[in-house]
């Protein structure tokens, strides 16, 4: 049986999380739930869609990723799933998909619009439990989306700006910052594989990384390269290059935020001197 992952902005201290749960179990009690985040900033679909983004490729295939994040509830928007890259994703039609997406097309899409699969009452302010839930239950038994749903053509989904996309250049990589963690740590969305062609091609030079005002040389490649309290750069565990401050909050040492550019500069290398 599907194994169905959660993320919400709903937060852990009241019990929509748990009645989503109940519902699901009550439809399919076998099933494994497993939370990706609960702590999702309020209606903060970049956000939602870089956490599942990030997490999804450590799933089994076939998996079903439940996300809530949904200022647009109780309104004409449509709830959505699709299929793609061998798992099954269902959202709010505001973006999170498009950027889950990133571009690509997915198998399968659909509304969600089969109202028999919902709760027989449906609250207009927690779909979550009344379509979500149920819905992501049928799917985990064997339902498949043309049964839950109607087909919607990819080039009608919401779209969201995503981030400017890396410039690479002669002696220069740039990004922004896209995630800020627990710890404070920034994340950016240039990958390792970007980072080591820019790396490559500098042929050995020294690294600048610039944030707003503020500039670290060279990369690290843990946290405990720094002295406690002390800046640094490195490639984090999702891949992407990131600024954290050892045993700090890289967020409140440089003042930033998601979306600040940060640009890495390299000097190039010395010549070789001739005996």
């Amino acid at each position: 049986m599907a194994l169905i992952s959660l993320t919400t902005d709903f937060g852990t201290r009241d019990e929509y999380v748990g009645v989503m749960k109940a519902v699901i179990l009550s439809i399919a009690p076998a099933l494994n739930i497993v939370d990706i985040s609960h702590q999702v900033g309020p209606q903060d679909r970049h956000q939602a869609a870089f956490l599942v983004k990030a997490a999804y490729p450590y799933f089994e295939a076939a998996s079903i990723h439940v996300v809530v994040v949904d200022p647009g509830v109780g309104s004409q928007r449509r709830i959505v799933a699709m299929q793609f890259d061998g798992h099954f994703f269902m959202a709010p039609d505001n973006g999170i998909c498009h950027l889950i997406l990133d571009g690509r097309t997915p198998k399968v899409l659909v509304a969600i619009d089969r109202a028999e699969f919902h709760l027989p009452q449906v609250s207009q302010t927690f779909h979550g439990r009344d379509i979500f839930a149920p819905v992501a239950a049928q799917l985990a038994l064997g339902k498949s989306l043309d049964v839950l749903g109607t087909p919607v053509d990819p080039a009608q989904l919401h779209p969201l700006q995503a981030p400017p996309a890396p410039q690479f250049g002669s002696g220069f990589l740039s990004g922004n910052l896209v995630q800020v963690d627990h710890f404070g740590n920034l994340t950016t969305n240039i990958d390792h594989r970007l980072l080591r062609e820019a790396q490559t091609q500098s042929a050995g030079g020294a690294v600048t990384i610039r944030l707003g005002n503020q500039t670290l040389s060279g990369l690290s490649t843990c946290y405990a390269d720094a002295p406690a309290g002390a800046p640094l750069a490195l490639v984090g565990s999702r891949g992407l290059l990131e600024i954290a401050v050892n045993q700090g909050n890289a967020r409140h040492f440089f003042g930033a935020s998601r979306g600040d550019p940060v640009r890495l500069e390299w000097k190039p290398a010395p010549s070789p001197i001739d005996d």
